[in-house]
């Protein structure tokens, strides 16, 4: 089982963020002087690699 997966599966259709998921899927908040905000997934690599393989598989996914 993908950890990455299960962690977003677990909360559903998400809606509106909670304290519980934020702790779960965000590693870090950066807040920059110039009202940027950064923020830091604690699953970016997995997040990464599934985007990469639907983009891939595009195709298969659309067929569907």
């Amino acid at each position: 089982e993908n950890a990455f997966l299960a962690a977003f599966r677990k909360h559903g259709t998400i809606t509106e963020l909670t304290r519980p998921m934020i702790l779960e899927l965000v590693k870090a908040i950066h807040v920059y002087d110039n009202n940027h905000i950064e923020i830091e997934l604690n699953f970016r690599d997995e997040y990464a690699r599934l985007i990469e393989y639907l983009d891939m598989n595009k195709d298969t996914f659309e067929s569907a």
